[in-house]
């Protein structure tokens, strides 16, 4: 018992605090009552605020056109990659890389899977995580990075018979480096 005791003893100071607080609320509390019994209860109209000054016209940031014309152009590059597994043909991939680039170098490469395994997996959607979109812009060259996951299943090539019920993939991340040609943006590089 006599340990339990001098373990209070140093509360003493905190507990006289304590109550000085508690009494300090009490008091505002009070003032508070008084206030409003002195000064009624808001039954007259309210005061109307009136503008001292007049409005300052602040510029606002514009999303520059081109960030969307290059996630245009990725969503399109990206639906092509991905319908030249059904084509088994890279014609539309071809139209949308940099001539003689590294994305020329490997824009076949889904269809040419499909042609020699005889089977590939057909997408049906792209779902891209509306996030994840990053565009880096100069004059004439941008790169993007984005992330998304396909619907589908595994397909024979080429009668594109279901090999699997249809799910979603895991998220992959993309990088493209784009390239502004004749007033269309190329993709020039993919990783």
């Amino acid at each position: 018992m006599h340990g339990g005791h001098a373990e209070l003893e140093g509360c003493g100071p905190v507990r006289r605090f304590a109550w000085q607080i508690g009494g300090l609320g009490v008091g505002v509390g009070a003032c508070v009552a008084l206030g409003v019994l002195a000064f009624g209860c808001g039954s007259s109209a309210p005061v109307r605020a009136t503008a001292t000054a007049s409005p300052t016209p602040r510029p606002t940031a514009t999303a520059d056109p081109r960030v969307a014309q290059v996630e245009a152009a990725a969503r399109q590059y990206i639906q092509a990659v991905e319908d030249s597994a059904r084509t088994g043909s890279a014609a539309q991939v071809d139209a949308l890389v940099v001539p003689d680039s590294q994305a020329a170098g490997n824009a076949g490469v889904v269809a040419n899977l499909s042609r020699a395994n005889h089977y590939n997996f057909i997408a049906s959607r792209v779902d891209y995580d509306d996030s994840s979109w990053h565009v880096t812009l100069l004059t004439d060259t941008a790169t993007l990075v984005v992330r998304y996951s396909l619907y589908g299943h595994l397909a024979d090539w080429p009668s594109l018979t279901p090999r699997e019920p249809d799910h979603e993939t895991s998220a992959v991340q993309l990088q493209l480096e784009f390239a502004l040609r004749d007033g269309q943006w190329l993709v020039s590089r993919s990783s």
